[in-house]
C-alpha cells in the first residue's frame, strides 16, 4: 500500500513539476500556483520524509526557473519554504525548521506592501490546514 502511495505522490509531484512553467497551467509568477502544490503536501503529512522531499523540490524548481531570468512569485517561494519547514518540525528536526521560516522570510521581507511577511505566515498556514 505504501509503494502504491508513494508512487501517486511522485506521478503528481511531476505532473505538478512539468506544469509549473511560464505561461503553463501553473504559471510560476502567479501566487495561485502554491494550491495544487500545498494540496499536495498537505495530502503527505502522515510521510514528512516523502512530504519535505517533495516540498524541497517544488522548491529547488521555483529557483532553477529564477535563475533562468523566469518571473517566480516571492510568495510562492515563500509558501514552499514554509511547507518545508513545516514537514521539518513533523520529523522533529527543530533547527532545520527554523531554517526554512527564515528562509520563507527572506522571499518576502524586502517586497511591497510592508507587512506583506505576516499575510504570507497566515496564507501558509491556511494552505496547510486546508482552510485556505
Amino acid at each position: 500500500m505504501i509503494e502504491n502511495a508513494d508512487m501517486i505522490v511522485e506521478d503528481a509531484s511531476r505532473f505538478l513539476l512539468a506544469e509549473t512553467i511560464p505561461n503553463g497551467i501553473l504559471d510560476p509568477n502567479n501566487i495561485s500556483s502554491e494550491i495544487p502544490w500545498a494540496t499536495l503536501l498537505r495530502r503527505t503529512r502522515g510521510h514528512a520524509d516523502k512530504g519535505s522531499n517533495v516540498g524541497r523540490t517544488w522548491h529547488l524548481h521555483l529557483h532553477r526557473l529564477a535563475w533562468a531570468d523566469v518571473p517566480v512569485s516571492p510568495i510562492s517561494m515563500a509558501i514552499s519554504a514554509y511547507m518545508i519547514s513545516a514537514f521539518e518540525d513533523l520529523r522533529g528536526r527543530s533547527s532545520s525548521s527554523r531554517r526554512w521560516a527564515r528562509i520563507a522570510d527572506a522571499h518576502v521581507e524586502h517586497e511591497p506592501p510592508p507587512g506583506l511577511g505576516s499575510v504570507v505566515v497566515v496564507r501558509a498556514a491556511k494552505l496547510w490546514t486546508g482552510s485556505a
